[in-house]
């Protein structure tokens, strides 16, 4: 791992995602295409758009909304953020529009945040490195499969 990715998370233990389907990632999203708000599973991402889309695609960010090493799980925060409360402080929210090769890091698993709606005919290409504190860190194939269809659980016979 690059020690400045380290330093920026300040964090002394750092390893590359160990699960097959999530180390590594290239996010393909048309017209019309976006992500609901949710936190990562991985402790840090690094994401790096490929290609911009003609409008839209920026991720939006909740830095800190909850600390999972703490027991901070913040829910009417997050319920607010979810319903787009008026009482929610929505200066909190941070665009990073869709440029490509501009590198964000985020520590996902406590930064809520989503991929707002794609514009246009240029698809956003973009490829994210996921990343925790302690090695050999895998999701099960059962919860892969509910990101990325049955069809996994078909093709690795329920074993990975």
């Amino acid at each position: 791992i690059p020690p400045f990715l380290q330093d920026v998370f300040e964090t002394e233990s750092m390893y590359r995602s160990a699960d097959p389907f999530q180390s590594l990632t290239i996010n393909s999203m048309r017209d019309g295409e976006f992500l609901h708000w949710h936190f990562d599973n991985n402790d840090f991402a690094t994401t790096l758009p490929l290609q911009s889309p003609e409008e839209g695609g920026d991720l939006e960010v909740v830095p800190a909304l909850r600390d999972v090493d703490h027991g901070i799980e913040n829910y009417d925060q997050v319920q607010q953020v979810l319903d787009e409360d008026p009482a929610f402080d929505h200066s909190r929210i941070i665009k990073v529009p869709t440029r490509a090769g501009s590198l964000s890091l985020l520590k996902g698993i406590n930064s809520m945040h989503r991929v707002a709606p794609v514009k246009g005919s240029t698809r956003r290409l973009v490829a994210a490195l996921q990343y925790d504190r302690k090695p050999n860190t895998s999701l099960s194939l059962e919860h892969n499969a509910k990101i990325y269809g049955d069809r996994l659980l078909k093709e690795y016979g329920g074993k990975m």
